[in-house]
């Protein structure tokens, strides 16, 4: 696990109710004596670093530790078709529609166009 801000950590567990973006599962804070809990709250790049994503808060999101590390340098998108889960895939769209439409993600205009990311609507 890498740095992790814990303004970052704090703002994302606040957005998303300090549970996994993945799997929903109840995460708990980081901290000394949770270290090897596979539940800790981990950050995770949406589009990994290493295949071109952005290291603003836009592209983070919180994860479980077994999570994060099962993503790998996967995209959401490549993850969420290796799990396979419809109702996986149906919570991620609502999820990520909503953080598109934050003002702090990149603005985009008109409906999203869910084709672009392999999901037909």
């Amino acid at each position: 696990m890498g740095s992790q801000s814990p303004s970052h950590v704090r703002t994302l567990g606040r957005r998303q109710g300090w549970l996994c973006f993945y799997c929903n599962c109840r995460l708990i804070k980081p901290g000394r004596n949770n270290y090897g809990r596979n539940n800790i709250a981990t950050i995770d790049h949406r589009t990994p670093l290493c295949r071109g994503g952005s290291g603003e808060l836009w592209n983070k999101c919180l994860a479980c530790a077994e999570c994060n590390s099962r993503k790998g340098a996967l995209t959401v998108e490549e993850y969420l078709s290796v799990v396979g889960e419809p109702a996986k895939l149906l919570m991620m769209k609502k999820a990520i529609e909503a953080q598109v439409r934050d003002r702090r993600a990149p603005p985009e205009e008109g409906p999203i166009d869910w084709d672009r990311y392999g999901w037909a609507v």
